[in-house]
């Protein structure tokens, strides 16, 4: 018997040696195969969580806790008690009144315990006369009155505690929405979109497109989310503080278009812009040119007081007239000083702010 490590006496030994190395070639190909498609099925598993219909890669992505994509339970529901789900009006079927889905407005915060609130209601028609205010305990209020935003298209509105539904809760104390003292990019937020809160970084600060000129305090600061929603939806923090109102796709009023209108609002039922008197655009809307060089400033196309149209502002206070946020501190009545360029020559003038 011919020993099993021999070939057989007939046999080649060259071409022996030669199938040998084919036949381990083959082998170590085949398993090289087996294991670069496991290894690519793994990266793909989780590079491309729905792949294979989410079986093994999939639940292995999504097992993996996420906190910062979630609103905690207990802000979740301090944030519910402070929303108002506004519908335009009633309906009735078969004897039953009910608030139809098409008649959803928006979702408004309350500003105050006796029951104001805003909300972006988008194109406002200016009739409220039948709205129906639903809040959280279940309890649903007409409003008595509103005053509606020109300029940023917000409205503000309080709710009626006159009805007869509604009297035995005519001493009850609001809770109020708190807001944010500023705001990073980059945050975690979250958005109410009239059923659940839905997670949706901010992601970058744009400027309104110029249209016309403008008041000098108007607002123009946007900022966008990750994603898309509908008008009237309320985005909050991670803490629950309130950052602003969604107005459709991924832009949303920062909490300074409240905020600043806030104190007018309470106090004398009023919008009030803290202003200048003046009208006109800034050089971020549209570059400004002056002896060849762009400048930064506000540029006055209706004047008022001390100012004259055709005048640059280039400072208030001290600061440089290249935004919105300048405004913020100021109140009407309060003293300023202003650096204008008139005639190509830099003045310095006093004004006093007024109420537009």
């Amino acid at each position: 018997m011919i020993p099993p490590h021999l070939p057989p006496p007939t046999c080649d030994i060259q071409k022996h040696r030669q199938w040998q190395r084919i036949k381990i070639l083959v082998t170590a190909t085949f398993f090289g195969l087996v294991a670069g498609i496991s290894g690519a099925a793994v990266m793909l598993g989780w590079i491309w969580p729905g792949f294979g219909e989410g079986e093994v890669f999939s639940s292995t992505h999504y097992s993996l806790p996420n906190y910062h994509t979630q609103l905690e339970s207990r802000v979740r529901q301090e944030m519910d008690e402070r929303v108002v789900a506004v519908y335009t009006g009633s309906e009735t079927n078969r004897g039953i009144k009910y608030l139809p889905r098409q008649n959803f407005l928006g979702n408004g915060l309350l500003v105050s315990s006796d029951g104001w609130f805003v909300i972006y209601p988008g194109n406002y028609s200016g009739n409220y006369r039948n709205w129906q205010a639903v809040l959280s305990d279940g309890a649903i209020y007409g409003v008595a009155t509103v005053l509606p935003d020109k300029i940023s298209g917000l409205v503000f509105a309080r709710l009626d505690l006159t009805q007869s539904a509604t009297l035995g809760r005519a001493g009850l104390q609001f809770k109020v929405a708190s807001f944010v003292d500023n705001l990073d990019l980059g945050v975690d937020l979250f958005v109410f979109n009239g059923l659940n809160w839905q997670s949706a970084s901010e992601v970058e600060e744009i400027t309104r497109p110029f249209v016309s000129a403008h008041l000098d305090s108007a607002p123009l600061k946007l900022m966008s989310l990750s994603s898309n929603f509908l008008a009237g939806a309320v985005v909050v923090n991670s803490q629950g503080r309130a950052v602003g109102l969604t107005i459709g796709g991924q832009e949303f009023l920062p909490y300074q278009y409240i905020t600043r209108l806030l104190p007018g609002v309470l106090d004398q039922q009023k919008i009030i812009y803290a202003s200048l008197g003046v009208e006109g655009w800034y050089s971020a809307e549209q570059p400004l040119i002056d002896a060849g060089e762009k400048i930064d400033g506000f540029f006055v196309t209706k004047g008022a007081g001390v100012l004259r149209a055709g005048d640059i502002i280039l400072e208030l206070n001290g600061q440089v007239m290249n935004n919105d946020n300048l405004w913020l501190g100021l109140k009407v009545g309060d003293g300023v000083r202003l650096k204008v360029r008139r005639a190509g020559v830099d003045i310095d003038l006093e004004s006093t702010m007024v109420g537009r």
